[in-house]
């Protein structure tokens, strides 16, 4: 059994209209939705290897808790990450990347697999955040029902609680595809996504960090001509050649009916019409 943990990265809030010169923006210029697919044998593992890295290399974190099993409550954020990264102020800066080494390898090291959407929000326009993240996560069901199909196995979607509100229109969504009169399209998924608190699941922390490095990734592949400010900083470049090459390694793409490769990361860029290819290629 597989268990794909959902977590958003960036916001649906607008960009402004670009100056010749980019104009500065507060928010993200990109927003991602990824998932990232665990087998459910190695999720005792993964996490004791995640809480030995945030041991290592945040011990403030641990020596901050009554028990060491509590140190899972204290989240490292990607944010935290990418700002120190920004700031290269060295010795944060180191422990940064370090963390992020060693999180790669313990997923390289156990089969995770990882599939993502990417928005490049298009300048001064308006975004329905509703529907971009319930057809993101029909798609990334789609593919995670169809990594299930050849293993043949079951799995389960676990996604970072928002709202109830909006936790209940995106499960409805999936709910209407698994009970459609024409029949079960997610038949391997066991159950419509249920959602959790971070907190609780390592599952959905290292999404987040996962989710939190494409993220500055893809804001400076394709819009540091469109804006300026921290989303684009050029600090990101080291994160593109350090990490682009293994989040490419981690994703699941598989050819539907017609040949044409599906799932892994996939962007929409409406601006620059640039493809996903362009998030691992050398900076």
């Amino acid at each position: 059994m597989h268990i794909c943990y959902v977590d958003e990265s960036g916001d649906a809030y607008q960009i402004p209209v670009p100056t010749p010169m980019g104009s500065p923006t507060e928010h993200p210029p990109v927003f991602v939705l990824l998932g990232l697919i665990l087998n459910t044998d190695a999720i005792g593992s993964i996490s004791t290897q995640f809480l030995e890295h945030k041991a290592r290399y945040y011990p403030g974190l641990v020596h901050s808790v009554s028990h060491r099993l509590d140190s899972v409550l204290v989240e490292i954020k990607s944010t935290d990450l990418r700002k120190a990264i920004r700031d290269g102020s060295g010795r944060a800066e180191g422990t940064a990347i370090g963390f992020l080494d060693r999180l790669y390898d313990t997923l390289d090291s156990h089969a995770a697999r990882v599939l993502a959407r990417v928005l490049v929000k298009p300048p001064g326009q308006p975004i329905d955040a509703r529907a971009v993240y319930t057809s993101s996560m029909q798609a990334l069901c789609r593919g995670f029902q169809q990594l299930l199909e050849e293993m043949g196995g079951r799995g389960l979607v676990i996604a970072d609680s928002r709202t109830h509100q909006l936790d209940e229109r995106v499960a409805h969504s999936l709910y209407t595809l698994k009970h459609r009169a024409a029949g079960d399209a997610l038949d391997r998924i066991v159950e419509v996504p249920t959602f959790g608190r971070s907190g609780n699941h390592v599952g959905l922390q290292l999404a987040d960090l996962v989710g939190g490095v494409l993220l500055a990734i893809a804001a400076r592949t394709y819009c540091q001509t469109i804006v300026s400010g921290p989303h684009v900083a050029p600090q990101y470049d080291m994160l593109r050649r350090r990490y682009g090459p293994r989040l490419r390694s981690l994703q699941y793409r598989y050819q539907d009916d017609t040949g044409r490769w599906r799932g892994g990361v996939t962007v929409n860029d409406p601006l620059g019409k640039r493809s996903a290819s362009d998030l691992f290629a050398p900076s």
